[in-house]
């Protein structure tokens, strides 16, 4: 293969969303998320609810819950969680007994090792599966800040095959320059991860920053938030963040099922939905000028099993979807769909 043909093999991963025109505003249908990868309906409700107030509140007016379009009007993200505002936990129910005090049990020092398979689709077309070997050290949280920072080093990306077909050596080659790739987290006493931050190593091509984005927007869906509150199997508790994903600045609602509890470990279910903070999508292929976005639609779905305490599942999968259309202010009469699906299996075993 050439280096022509290397390079557009390669851009491909940057566009992983699709644009196309569309001759109305028609919201994002949930018909269009892909099947296995739809969000717990229950979850609507909750998100409605931490929108105004505590749980157990009156539902509230459409005007004070998540924008139905799912674009918050200027101003109004902020008075909801502003940035840098630890995300909050609410629990909405505290399962059945025996219950127990469930905790992160993070200890700085400690070496994690785990293996990450991630499968993107573009629009209609699927890319190559890659595998990330990833090694992470736990450091301590510098002074006065109650975040411990979690580095996880790429030891090894390896391009895998799809439909069959083998991947070209070269486009593997290239893949394979990912490895010394760092993903830094910043994780709190919860388990909640914030401020991901990703960077290429030298040499590194560009266009694989965004596979390397979608990499750590798995591990920031995929770690385990911890409730305060001792809780049972049925449990489920919800988690509001506000932060930087699918090319958005956000404010997200996860929520966390408690669906088995036992000597062997937890076994979860997780559920989120993001609404964008403002008008704008920063998103690596999209087309030069000013794009207003008019609709967005982000959500996440996934299981979980992992001994209590850990950060990451010992097992798991996640699937993370967005639906977007983007309006050119200089043609206000233009839609563009913007559309990309990102599915992963997780294993970390137990350090």
């Amino acid at each position: 293969m050439s280096k022509l043909r290397v390079g557009l093999a390669l851009s491909a991963f940057v566009l992983i969303f699709g644009c196309e025109e569309k001759k109305s505003a028609a919201p994002v249908s949930s018909a269009e998320t892909p099947a296995g990868a739809a969000v717990d309906p229950n979850l609507a409700q909750a998100v409605a609810a931490a929108s105004v107030g505590a749980p157990g509140q009156p539902v509230p007016k459409a005007e004070d819950g998540p924008p139905e379009m799912g674009v918050f009007a200027p101003g109004k993200a902020d008075e909801l969680h502003k940035k840098g505002t630890p995300p909050k936990i609410a629990v909405g129910s505290n399962g059945s007994a025996p219950r127990q005090s469930l905790s992160l049990d993070l200890k700085v020092g400690t070496k994690l090792t785990g293996n990450v398979v991630l499968s993107m689709r573009a629009a209609r077309q699927m890319l190559p599966p890659i595998g990330f070997d990833l090694a992470m050290d736990v450091l301590k949280p510098k002074e006065g800040e109650s975040a411990t920072k979690v580095v996880a080093k790429v030891t090894a990306a390896q391009v895998g095959e799809i439909q069959g077909q083998a991947i070209p050596p070269e486009l593997q080659a290239q893949v394979g320059k990912l490895k010394g790739s760092k993903i830094e987290l910043q994780v709190l006493p919860s388990g909640a991860i914030s401020d991901a931050r990703y960077e290429l190593p030298k040499g590194g091509d560009p266009n694989l920053n965004t596979v390397l984005r979608n990499l750590a927007e798995t591990l920031g869906v995929s770690g385990v938030v911890y409730p305060s509150e001792p809780v049972g199997a049925g449990a489920f508790w919800l988690v509001t963040s506000r932060d930087f994903a699918a090319g958005a600045d956000v404010i997200s609602y996860r929520m966390i099922k408690l669906d088995a509890i036992s000597e062997a470990g937890l076994t979860l279910s997780m559920s989120t939905k993001r609404y964008s903070a403002t008008d704008k999508l920063t998103l690596a292929g999209l087309p030069p000028g000013d794009l207003k976005l008019e609709q967005f639609q982000s959500d996440a779905s996934g299981k979980a099993t992992l001994q209590s305490g850990a950060l990451f599942p010992a097992e798991g999968d996640q699937n993370q979807n967005l639906n977007a259309v983007l309006v050119p202010s200089d043609n206000p009469q233009q839609r563009m769909a913007v559309q990309s699906q990102a599915s992963a299996t997780l294993k970390f075993p137990k350090p």
